[in-house]
């Protein structure tokens, strides 16, 4: 449930607590539900390898360096999982 969006954790921990389907089931539970049981990955990401990951190359950095760096760092941490899966958690 923590790898869920707050609004769908929400969702989830009201289905939980009363044990119940909601009377109307609408397309938010549904997608609260599926990607609970999904199988979601788990990807940290420290503040400290993420900087190092954006000064790789050097600074100052044009806007689409930087961008290009992010994006590279990212695809790297999420090599070997299901992209749709991934959810990635920034730690201190």
């Amino acid at each position: 449930m923590e790898l869920l969006r707050p609004d769908q954790r929400s969702i989830m921990q009201e289905f939980v607590a009363s044990q119940t389907l909601p009377d109307e089931i609408g397309h938010d539970f549904i997608a609260a539900l599926r990607d609970a049981l999904s199988g979601l990955t788990k990807v940290t990401v420290t503040t400290t390898e993420l900087r190092a990951a954006l000064r790789s190359a050097g600074s100052p950095a044009t806007i689409d360096d930087l961008k290009d760096r992010f994006a590279a760092y990212v695809d790297q941490q999420a090599r070997g999982h299901d992209p749709a899966k991934v959810r990635i958690v920034l730690e201190e």
